[in-house]
């Protein structure tokens, strides 16, 4: 009973001899000296207590010191780190009288780091690409530099486009090389930070895009008027999307919403955007697409000024209004769209006219339309008027110049008719003294022939044989001497009448 009694006197002052040590070192959190402090956090870090928690992490709020701040950090994981074990039942140990291999080591180092996944923010350079696989880099501040990688494909999808001297912020694993024992951080999210290094990177990518003709104003499109169908492309439950949605469904009702909500910044925004962005076209529902959010800071507005997403607003079929942010932010994915909006409700104002501006319109253009056919109606009167005054006119002159023509013929007619009955007495007259004429002179030249005929009849070789003469032939020549025939020829001699053979007997000239 003496023995458990003193025992338990012992630990009852252990224990009044921790709380006073802990009750000294938390007084120390709060001296002057920030030395002090940062002793007093890493004897609280190795006291591994875990009601001290709250004071840690009130100090990592307050302070100011960055070493400090890492160092209360360090010791709050590690609180909670031993908490856990406690809770789980683990055996403690003696780790430093453990002996581990070189392997086991690192596979130790690296089970205990692969829990911590911190985002570390610095500047980056000495940038390599191994095997056209896996990016290499260091980041690195005024200080310090850790060693980070990647696979290669990985950065498309962060839509950052990794230069040296870029600040940015990367969400890493870290993790210790088996083969090299090098110490490196795996780089599992990646985005620029800094006003400075965003505005380099969008400007070069804007230079690039621009000499490529994305955001040229020749190829921008006229926005369908009064659009059936429009795909809206926010985020979910956005003021992006009410505001869309209540300024529309105030300015004219009828037109149908096809939403399609993404993540408008952050992880994946970028592949969710450009998807949204194919599933409209594909589909080929939609006459006009809308593609929005609210304003932010440059790091807010990083997936519509990436490069993924301003070449699928230039590819788009669909006609395309972007309005990301306010009137003073500019993104790449506007410039490539076919009409930018300064806010989503500028985007309502600017696809749909008010149903009342609507009805003005019309109401302004049907009075138009009355002047003009008015107008239209009697210049036509008027020009038919003019044209049948014409054409009566014209009328007019055509049955004057017939009826003239007319009159003309009848006396034409009449003239002719009586120089044809004189003409054709004067042809009966003719032809009276030509028949008398003609009678007498074929009696006269009946005359003439007759004593013709006659006087040449009596000159007929027969008539002269019919008075006594005869023809005498010798053979079929004709004697008209005596000099022609001789004794013994055989001549023919022909009178008036018959034919005589004779054979001479004798010849006889008369001179």
């Amino acid at each position: 009973m003496i023995a458990d009694g003193a025992a338990e006197s012992n630990l009852t002052e252990s224990n009044q001899s921790k709380t006073e040590i802990i009750s000294a070192v938390l007084a120390k959190l709060n001296d002057p000296s920030i030395t002090v402090q940062r002793q007093a956090v890493k004897t609280l870090s190795v006291l591994c207590l875990e009601q001290t928690l709250d004071q840690l992490k009130i100090l990592f709020k307050t302070t100011d010191d960055k070493q400090l701040k890492n160092l209360s950090l360090a010791a709050v994981r590690r609180i909670e780190i031993e908490s856990q074990k406690r809770k789980a039942g683990q055996i403690e140990w003696n780790l430093a009288e453990y002996v581990f291999s070189v392997s086991d080591f690192v596979d130790y180092i690296n089970a205990l780091l692969g829990q911590e996944i911190v985002k570390i923010k610095g500047e980056a350079s000495d940038i390599s690409i191994f095997r056209e696989q896996i990016v290499f880099f260091s980041l690195k501040d005024a200080d310090s530099t850790v060693n980070c990688w990647f696979p290669k494909n990985y950065q498309f999808q962060w839509g950052v486009e990794l230069q040296e001297g870029v600040e940015i912020i990367v969400k890493v694993k870290p993790q210790l090389s088996p083969k090299s024992g090098r110490f490196g951080l795996r780089v599992l999210e990646m985005s620029l930070s800094g006003e400075g290094s965003l505005r380099r990177a969008l400007s070069k990518l804007k230079h690039q895009l621009e000499s490529e003709g994305l955001f040229d104003e020749s190829r921008k499109r006229p926005l369908p008027f009064l659009p059936r169908n429009v795909g809206l492309i926010t985020g979910e439950n956005s003021a992006a999307y009410s505001d869309f949605i209540k300024v529309l469904q105030a300015r004219i009702g009828g037109i149908n919403i096809y939403f399609a909500p993404v993540r408008v910044q952050g992880a994946g925004s970028i592949a969710e955007i450009c998807g949204a962005l194919q599933y409209f076209n594909n589909n080929n529902r939609v006459d006009l697409i809308v593609l929005t959010r609210g304003g932010g800071s440059l790091e807010d507005l990083q997936s519509f000024n990436s490069e993924e997403v301003a070449r699928a607003v230039f590819s788009s079929a669909i006609p395309i209004v972007a309005a990301v942010g306010h009137e003073k932010d500019w993104s790449l994915s506007e410039l490539a769209a076919d009409l930018r909006a300064s806010t989503p409700s500028n985007a309502a104002e600017l696809i749909a006219p008010h149903r009342q501006e609507l009805m003005r319109s019309v109401n302004i253009w049907l009075g138009l339309c009355r002047q003009y056919f008015s107008q239209f109606m009697r210049a036509k009167q008027q020009a038919v008027f003019n044209q049948v005054n014409i054409i009566n006119n014209v009328f007019k002159q055509r049955i004057a110049y017939h009826h003239n023509l007319l009159n003309s013929l009848k006396i034409y007619f009449d003239n002719f008719t009586r120089a044809y009955v004189q003409k054709q007495e004067a042809v009966e007259a003719m032809r009276a003294g030509l028949l008398s004429n003609f009678g007498k002179y074929c009696n006269l030249k009946k005359q003439a022939y007759e004593s013709l005929y006659k006087l040449v009849l009596s000159y007929s070789p027969r008539h002269v044989l019919k008075r006594g003469y005869s023809v005498v032939k010798l053979g079929e020549k004709i004697v008209k001497s005596s000099r022609q025939v001789k004794s013994g020829d055989e001549i023919v001699v022909w009178p008036w009448e018959g034919k005589i053979k004779a054979q001479i007997s004798n010849v006889k000239s008369t001179i």
